[in-house]
Order: C-alpha cells, then sequence, then structure tokens
C-alpha cells in the first residue's frame, strides 16, 4: 500500500501536523512514497480540507505532479481563512499505479496566522556548481531552493539545459529539483537556467523566483559512477542463504519489505512455510510487510533473488570499480555527536571508498550528497564492516540511503543502538543487534554461505518503505 511522506509547512520536512502561524496564500500538499494514479487524486473524494470547528468543506483544487508525486489543495480564491485551525484528508480513494489504496486515511491539521507569504524562493546551491569544469557525461543537474515549491511551476519551459533535453523530476524532502538528461552529455560548456518571473518557478504562496538563476559548467568524457542494478531484488528488504536466527527475541524484528532465504530455508532452524509467510521462528516471530521467498515457497523467485543480489555484490566490488579513493588508516571512522567534520573520517562525499582491511563505525558519520538528489556512496571494505554502540550513519546534501552501498569482505555486524543507512552486502555472516534501524536492504551471504542474525526491536527496510520513518528514502 502507497503511504504519504510529507506534508508541506514552511521549511519542515518530513510528515508534519500541528504547524501554526502559516500565511494565508499557501496551499496544503500530501507527498506520497510512490508514483500514484492521478485519475484518483481529486476533491472530493480523495483530498479534502475542512475546518477544524464544524468541519466545514473548503472550496478548491487539487493537482497531482508526477515529477514529485505529490497532491496539492488549492483554495478558490487563493487563500484560506486567517487564524483558522484546517484538517486535511487524504482517503483511501488514492490509489498507486498498481490499484493499491492507502492503508488508512491519512489526517493532519495545521493552523494559519493572519499574513500573507511574500518572500520569493531562492536556488541556494548548483550542482554542478557555477563554472564547474570535468563534470562527467552522464550527470544529473541539480538546483536545491530555500524553501519547497509549486511543483506544477517545475517544468521543461522553467528548467533547462542549452542543447538538451532531459526529466525534470523534484524531491519536497530536499527541495531539489534534478534535470535528468535523455542522453549523455557530449564534451563541452553547457548553461543551465531556472526561470524567474511571473512565468518561471513559484512557491507555495505563489511568490516566484525573483530572477532567472543562470550557471555554467563544463563537460569531459568521464563517466560518473552510478548505483547498482538489483534487478529483480529491488523489492527484498534481508536475504541470506544460511537462514535467519531472531534467538527468540521477545520485541518481534519489523521488516519493511519481501524476503529471500534460500538455500537454508529456516528462522532459527523452524522451516519457514508454503504460502510465503515466516513461520513460528523461536518464539515471536518478526513482522514481515512482505512475503517470504524460500525452498517452500515460490524458489525460482527466491533464486533469482539471490543471483541478482550476488551479482550486485560483484558489480561494487574493487575489480569493478578501480581507483577507489583510499581510507586512510586506521579504518576506525565517525566520531563523537558534533565534533567538526573531517573529510575522510567523519566526513564523506559522493564517491567509491575503499579500506584494505576494515571499516569500524564508531560514531556518527556523514555522508554529503552536496545537493545532487542521484549521488552515489560505495565503500568497500577487504574485511569486516562493524559498528560500535549508538553508531549513526547521517545523510545530508540530498543524500538518499538507497544510494549508499557497503561491501564487507567478511561479515557485517551492526551493533546496539546502531542508526545505519545504506545496503549492505556481506561476505558471509550478518548481525543487527537489538534496538538497530537500517534504512536499506541486509544480505548476508553475497558470496559464499551466510546467516542473518536479527535481535530484539530491530528494524530494516527498504528504502521508501517505512510508513513509521517517511524520511527513510
Amino acid at each position: 500500500a502507497p503511504f504519504v511522506i510529507a506534508t508541506a509547512a514552511y521549511g519542515i520536512t518530513g510528515v508534519t501536523t500541528g504547524a501554526t502561524g502559516l500565511p494565508i496564500n499557501r496551499v496544503s500538499t500530501a507527498t506520497f512514497n510512490e508514483a500514484m494514479n492521478p485519475l484518483t487524486i481529486t476533491t472530493p473524494p480523495s483530498f479534502t480540507v475542512v475546518t477544524d470547528i464544524g468541519a466545514i468543506p473548503v472550496p478548491g483544487t487539487v493537482t497531482y505532479s508526477v515529477a514529485g508525486k505529490t497532491a496539492t489543495f488549492t483554495p478558490t480564491g487563493g487563500v484560506f481563512a486567517d487564524n483558522t485551525k484546517f484538517i486535511s484528508t487524504i482517503t483511501v480513494a488514492a490509489t498507486d499505479l498498481a490499484g493499491n489504496a492507502i492503508a488508512a486515511q491519512y489526517v493532519w491539521d495545521w493552523t494559519t496566522g493572519a499574513t500573507l507569504d511574500s518572500t520569493p524562493p531562492t536556488v541556494t546551491t548548483t550542482n554542478p556548481l557555477n563554472v564547474a569544469t570535468g563534470v562527467c557525461a552522464n550527470k544529473t543537474v541539480n538546483a536545491t531552493f530555500s524553501e519547497d515549491i509549486d511543483q506544477a511551476t517545475l517544468t521543461n519551459l522553467t528548467f533547462t539545459v542549452s542543447g538538451k533535453t532531459g526529466l525534470i523530476t523534484y524531491d519536497p524532502l530536499t527541495f531539489i529539483a534534478s534535470f535528468n538528461p535523455d542522453t549523455d552529455f557530449a564534451p563541452g560548456l553547457y548553461t543551465a537556467t531556472i526561470k524567474g518571473g511571473a512565468s518561471g518557478v513559484k512557491d507555495l504562496a505563489g511568490n516566484p523566483l525573483a530572477v532567472d538563476k543562470v550557471w555554467t559548467f563544463t563537460t569531459d568524457a568521464s563517466v560518473c559512477a552510478g548505483p547498482p542494478d538489483l534487478a529483480s531484488a529491488t523489492t527484498f528488504a534481508i536475504a541470506a542463504t544460511l537462514g535467519m536466527t531472531t534467538n527468540g527475541a521477545p520485541l518481534s524484528p519489523i521488516i519493511n519489505g519481501d524476503v529471500v532465504l534460500h538455500a537454508t530455508s529456516t528462522c532459527d532452524a523452524v522451516a519457514v512455510d508454503a504460502f510465503g509467510g515466516i513461520g513460528p521462528c523461536d518464539g515471536t516471530p518478526p513482522t514481515i510487510s512482505g512475503l517470504v521467498y524460500s525452498l517452500n515457497y515460490l524458489p525460482a523467485v527466491a533464486v533469482a533473488a539471490k543471483t541478482d543480489l550476488r551479482q550486485t555484490y560483484i558489480d561494487i566490488s574493487p575489480a569493478a570499480l578501480p581507483g577507489a579513493t583510499a581510507i586512510a588508516g586506521p579504518t576506525t571512522l565517525g566520531d563523537i555527536i558534533g565534533a567538526a567534520l573531517v573529510e575522510g573520517d567523519n566526513y564523506f562525499t559522493p564517491g567509491v571508498y575503499q579500506s584494505i582491511t576494515t571499516i569500524l563505525i564508531t560514531g556518527d558519520l556523514t555522508l554529503d550528497a552536496q545537493g545532487d538528489a542521484n549521488a552515489v556512496f560505495v565503500f568497500q571494505s577487504s574485511g569486516s564492516i562493524g559498528t560500535a554502540v549508538g553508531t549513526r550513519i547521517l545523510l545530508t546534501g540530498g543524500a538518499k540511503a538507497s544510494n549508499v552501498w557497503w561491501q564487507a569482505g567478511s561479515a557485517a555486524t551492526l551493533q546496539t543502538s546502531t542508526i545505519w543507512n545504506g545496503n549492505i552486502l556481506a561476505y558471509d555472516n550478518l548481525t543487527v543487534n537489538a534496538l538497530s534501524t537500517s534504512c536499506g536492504r541486509l544480505f548476508a551471504g553475497a558470496s559464499t554461505d551466510g546467516a542473518l542474525s536479527l535481535l530484539d526491536n530491530v528494524v530494516i527496510s527498504v528504502p521508501g518503505n517505512n510508513p513509521a520513518d517517511p524520511l527513510c528514502q
């Protein structure tokens, strides 16, 4: 089922409710975790706004942005009543492209102030930067705005790159607009423009960018590293070739995604069922939002997913991605909360990095996409990958867990209360200790037999599939 991952509240990202003092000329928006059927995004019945007192319906229209997967409610006349509390609702009439309705209606409230928003948006950064050189041929061109924008005003007419056609996308969680060229750039000079003025890009209150944002960059024949292709394994949150153990965890692990257990099709040595479920395990079984593929249930699907995951392990290996930046020894990364950022220690920008020994993360580690919505990070370890208790992988600058990859040359272990972002492919065994979360797929047995161990209150999610954490993308 699809779900809402964000509602607009002027500078606040993520799901919000209870916002107050909002400008009366704002609109109400809801962003979904996946593409929705535009024909089901209407008012009524799928998107309604009413007053808190009396539940008086607010007249207005609803539009849907394919680029940002966002529905927008605009009140008739362009303004809401001042100093009033409103309730917005997305109902189960809204469905995704496969016809799946949201699991339950989504409701949030917000209150207006007495003022209009008259501040124009700005472009705070671009990627590539202005006058950048050596830009790779398959580069996506990005611009980060100072606030959420009206996606209806972001088109191929308002975001252009000289001599190129492309697909425009927008991420309302990071305010990043991207121009994805239909074909690679030839070496040369290009000009990117985001149009301002009355016919240009506007914010959610209708304020246009004051002037055109124009920048140039020069490309060469180099190629940016792209994300590996998971192929049939895209929907899988966890996989193991030697089965899974929970050690009788009294607080059931939560798995947001599908599962592969092949060829050992057991959980705590108990065979998984033949219907796509996990079975009893040892005590309380994990809560799984998807299906469990094994020798007992659609084994062909399990074999294909395992094959594709093992191919992904090869695709992010040093042999497939040579020339990685060496991680200086000792390979203990991260630092205490609030420590100064030091590149190559507790701070990394997009790229491929390699440790010829192990990688142990003992504190906060920040990954900065620098305004590139498609930035890819790959970390290769010739040995194990592990964390200390309370480790956090932090994402900034538009970085997404779905584009972060960790290759362990042996085992991987996440210690208690780790907050992890990225996909881990471990050569053999993989352990996730109590109270840890992973926004990213975990695969044990990427090259040989490997078991997956999950302890109390662990949450593992395919990015974009955790309703409890909509920022997991």
